[in-house]
């Protein structure tokens, strides 16, 4: 009886250290499944925005008005996120923040008139953050994504480029089980 009891026990502790194992080793693969998922949809959309740059920045959302002051095409404005959130890629949320970011800049050279220079809040791709977005395109191959921070329904991924201080911060969501882009930003140099 003594040795049937501990063969019994010595069996539901192989038992449950096997299923805890197991339990472990899906979560590792679930998490695996959900950094691949994000990393796709923020390399799908550097993807399809090389492909996409001239369509998108078709949309002139700076002109000079009759006095040679620039001004913000909200329309135009309004297009141009289209344009992006076609893609398949962003979030309204994005889009929001981008629009709020228009709108703001539109009220400013309404009450601080500009009319040389290039103007400012304007100076470069408003996507890849750079007056050199063609260096971003020739390496995009070259481009390396690390999962940040990730939850049920929120990511951060860094997106590091061939160029030591150029990296990127995408923020995301998950929004009926899919990933969308919230939010790209530069990564401060360290």
């Amino acid at each position: 009886m003594y040795l049937a009891n501990k063969i019994f026990y010595f069996s539901i502790i192989i038992f449950l250290s096997t299923f805890s194992w197991t339990d472990e080793n899906n979560q590792n693969q679930n998490h695996k499944l959900v950094d691949k998922e994000v990393i796709n949809c923020v390399s799908g959309f550097f993807g399809w925005y090389k492909l996409n740059y001239r369509q998108v920045n078709s949309h002139t959302i700076i002109y000079t008005d009759s006095s040679t002051n620039f001004q913000v095409d909200t329309t135009a404005c309004k297009n141009y996120l289209k344009s992006l959130k076609n893609s398949g890629y962003i979030s309204n949320e994005y889009v929001k923040l981008w629009m709020q970011y228009f709108m703001s800049k539109a009220e400013n050279f309404k009450i601080n008139h500009q009319s040389e220079g290039p103007p400012e809040g304007f100076d470069m791709d408003l996507v890849l953050l750079s007056q050199e977005p063609e260096l971003i395109f020739q390496s995009i191959k070259k481009l390396k994504y690390t999962v940040q921070e990730m939850s049920f329904d929120k990511g951060v991924v860094l997106v590091h480029t061939p160029y030591v201080d150029w990296k990127y911060v995408v923020e995301l969501s998950k929004i009926n089980k899919k990933w969308y882009i919230d939010y790209i930003s530069l990564k401060e140099p360290e």
